[in-house]
């Protein structure tokens, strides 16, 4: 069984259906009642908890071991009305921090896969985002690096995957129809011509969890396309 964070995030989806392939998933949540159900596979299981609430690791680790749960991927994001920077740094990395020691306490022998969802903020400045986001995604970076190295031995095998800048998403679709110079000119920038895909992230995610070789800890995976390869005058040319 797997535990995917994330809420209602197109990309978290994607990937608790594709894992919802191999096995139940519980997809972790704000609110559960007002959840579009109808985008989840049927094994997807809703669990309800804000990440905020300083007990939230504790009731993770609760439905990690009645569930009998492995495999883990940590891909909430909380945005600026979601709270002060403060609670944002909490959120997305302290109660990250806290569970995976829970975790390992709790399972010490067992094999435990986990994957933590960062943003090509971790090594480029964004123009689009706050001082805090580029703050929690570099230190989340960090944090896998920091428990590949200390424990590795303790049946840990962690690693980050950071989605480019461009995904295709549902809910961009109208935006680049009414900025469509925009658009092409993101497809012309990006080497490959194509933004990158939810589902390429999900099925990275899965074989991160189940598949890929244990040797293969504290990685750090950039998804997109090549793009931050190539000088971006593309993006800002207005011809």
């Amino acid at each position: 069984m797997f535990l995917v964070t994330g809420g209602r995030s197109e990309i978290a989806i994607t990937i608790a259906n594709e894992l919802a392939k191999l096995d139940e998933v519980i997809l972790v949540t704000r609110d559960s009642k007002t959840f579009p159900k109808s985008n989840l596979e049927d094994s997807v299981k809703l669990m309800e908890l804000n990440l905020l609430d300083t007990d939230a690791s504790l009731k993770l680790l609760q439905a990690i071991k009645f569930y009998s749960i492995r495999n883990i991927c940590f891909a909430h994001r909380l945005r600026k009305s979601d709270g002060s920077e403060a609670d944002r740094f909490f959120g997305e990395v302290l109660q990250t921090n806290n569970l995976l020691n829970l975790f390992l306490k709790n399972f010490p022998d067992l094999e435990k896969r986990v994957v933590i969802l960062t943003s090509p903020a971790t090594d480029l400045v964004l123009s689009d985002q706050d001082f805090i986001y580029h703050a929690t995604k570099s230190a989340l970076k960090m944090l896998v690096r920091y428990f590949a190295v200390h424990h590795s031995s303790d049946s840990l095998i962690i690693n980050s995957v950071a989605p480019g800048s461009f995904v295709e998403k549902d809910r961009s679709k109208d935006f680049y129809k009414v900025e469509r110079n925009l658009y092409m000119r993101i497809i012309k920038t990006i080497p490959s011509g194509k933004m990158t895909q939810k589902k390429e992230i999900a099925n990275l995610v899965k074989y991160l969890l189940t598949d890929s070789p244990r040797s293969m800890s504290g990685t750090h995976v950039l998804l997109d396309s090549g793009l931050t390869l190539v000088e971006p005058s593309g993006l800002i040319s207005n011809d």
